[in-house]
Parts: C-alpha cells; sequence; structure tokens
C-alpha cells in the first residue's frame, strides 16, 4: 500500500506541474566515424579477460520503445506491485496524449542511423580514398541531452565477434547469465565481444562532454572462436579520451591505432509548429571543420 500511495502523490504532482515541465529534453543527433590507421602501431597490451561492454544501450539492436520491457517476460508481480505498474501505465497514457504537440518527424531516440549528415558524409568519403586509413565504421543516432538527463553510454562496435559468453545453469536448472539469474528473454542471448568495442557517452555540464571508450581487441591464437566466454589472451589496444566538444562541429578523438570523429547537432524539426505556436527556426550554417582532423 505503501507503493500505491506515493505513485498517488506521485500522479498528483504531475498534473499540478506547469504545461512548461511536459516539453521533452532538446534531441540531439550524433554521428560517429571509427577507423584504424592504416600504418598505426596498437599497443598491444597481453589481457586475460576482455571488458564486457554489453551493459551500454546498443543502438544497432535497440527494439522501438513500443517493444521495449514487456511485463509478461518479467516475473509475476505482486498485488501490489501490479497496482503500481498500473498507475506508471496511466502515467505513461497521461504523457503521451501530449504526443500531438510533437512535430511529425519527430525522431524515436537511441535508435541507429547507417546515414550521415552532409558534413559527416564528407569526411567519410575522404576517409575511404586515403591509403592511410584501414578499418572503418560508422553509424548514427538520435537522443536527449540536458542537465536534467542522465547521461547514457552508447555501445559502438563491428561485427567482428572475438568471444561469446553462453548462459549456464545452476543444480537447481536455473539459468544464469555473468552470474545472475536469467529472468527476461534477453537474458539467454549470449554476451558477444567484438573485435572494435566501447562507448561513447555525451554530458551536458555547463559544456558539452564527449567520453570516448573504445577498445580493439584481437585473439593472440588465429584459432577458433573462444566459445567458452571472455577469458583467454588477447592483445588490447584502448582509446580513453573525454573533453569538451561543439555542436555543429565536427570533432577528433585520436590514437596511435584509432581515430574517432563525432558530429553533435541539435535537431530542428522543419516545417512544423511546436505547440508554443511558433515555427522552428531553420538550422545555422554547420562548422565542417575538424579539431585537429584526421590525416
Amino acid at each position: 500500500m505503501i507503493r500505491v500511495r506515493l505513485c498517488l502523490l506521485m500522479l498528483g504532482l504531475i498534473l499540478a506541474a506547469p504545461a512548461a515541465a511536459d516539453q521533452p529534453p532538446p534531441l540531439y543527433r550524433i554521428e560517429v566515424i571509427v577507423f584504424t590507421h592504416a600504418d598505426g602501431q596498437p599497443d598491444r597490451w597481453p589481457v586475460s579477460a576482455l571488458t564486457d561492454f554489453s551493459h551500454a544501450l546498443d543502438p544497432s539492436v535497440q527494439p522501438p520503445k513500443d517493444d521495449i520491457d514487456d511485463p509478461d517476460a518479467a516475473l509475476q508481480p505482486t498485488s501490489d506491485l501490479q497496482a503500481t505498474l498500473d498507475l506508471i501505465e496511466t502515467l505513461a497514457e497521461l504523457e503521451s496524449s501530449s504526443d500531438g504537440d510533437l512535430p511529425a518527424d519527430y525522431p524515436e531516440p537511441w535508435q541507429a542511423d547507417d546515414e550521415l549528415g552532409d558534413a559527416m558524409a564528407a569526411a567519410r568519403r575522404r576517409l575511404e580514398q586515403s591509403d592511410a586509413v584501414g578499418q572503418m565504421i560508422s553509424t548514427a543516432w538520435f537522443q536527449p541531452l540536458s542537465r536534467d538527463v542522465q547521461a547514457m553510454a552508447v555501445r559502438l562496435h563491428d561485427d567482428v565477434i572475438v568471444a561469446a559468453e553462453w548462459i549456464g545453469l545452476r543444480p537447481t536448472g536455473q539459468p544464469v547469465s555473468n552470474g545472475r539469474a536469467a529472468n527476461a528473454a534477453t537474458d539467454l542471448a549470449p554476451r558477444l565481444h567484438y573485435r572494435l568495442d566501447g562507448t561513447i557517452r555525451l554530458r551536458q555540464r555547463q559544456f558539452l562532454h564527449c567520453d570516448v571508450s573504445l577498445h580493439w581487441r584481437v585473439p593472440e591464437s588465429s584459432g577458433p572462436l573462444e566459445v567458452g566466454g571472455k577469458t583467454g589472451r588477447f592483445e588490447l589496444h584502448a582509446l580513453e579520451q573525454s573533453r569538451t566538444v561543439e555542436p555543429e562541429r565536427v570533432e577528433y578523438f585520436d590514437s596511435p591505432w584509432l581515430g574517432v570523429l563525432v558530429h553533435v547537432e541539435a535537431f530542428e524539426p522543419q516545417g512544423e509548429i511546436i505547440d508554443a505556436g511558433q515555427p522552428a527556426e531553420s538550422p545555422g550554417t554547420m562548422d565542417t571543420q575538424a579539431e585537429g582532423g584526421p590525416p
């Protein structure tokens, strides 16, 4: 009953909040290109265990929001918990009731997009034509950015799997994943570790910060894929950098083996009217000059 009363109190506070609180946080488009230097020298640090990046949000496998958190996949809730879930559903319906005020082309966040904007598409073409570039991946997604929104680590990886962790079984028959009980269907999938794997995190403080944590992992032996887990012998090169970045500017992060281009731009709907009754402004001119650009 305590949970129910707390949720009722939250419901009353939300209904009493000013209309401005219903406005979604600013949405930004993030575009990233990661490449290796053809003549680069990776650190090749020997490691016996790989860092697990599966905790981070992966836009390449993120389902649409309507498919997330299916209640049927969880354990059977108690009556109090069910009442709480019902109230949460009511809050979600109230929140969605204002969706008509949003632009029709308002994109869904955290969904991978293979298309790049003009600035980054031009940068990718230059990299593809350069003999100094080896492997390369690129992706883009939308995400909210503000001081009031918790910074999310976004996973980036290539398609080369170097290890996989499969579920195990306790003596009771209970499936376990990474040492914990596997209760959801998503827990039954193996944890995959990729050759290029890591995260990028954007944080909005007084200035916009970008945290880059990317690992290049290569097995010491060229035998079959390690299917027993993430242990073994690997050679690791890590790019760990964090600094402030400017929106609408191509930013460059670099190491002896990896190069990273990051472009952040505020989303501005075109030809639509915001609920305040004012037309959206046209986007400003993009500065395509990269800071300390790639070779």
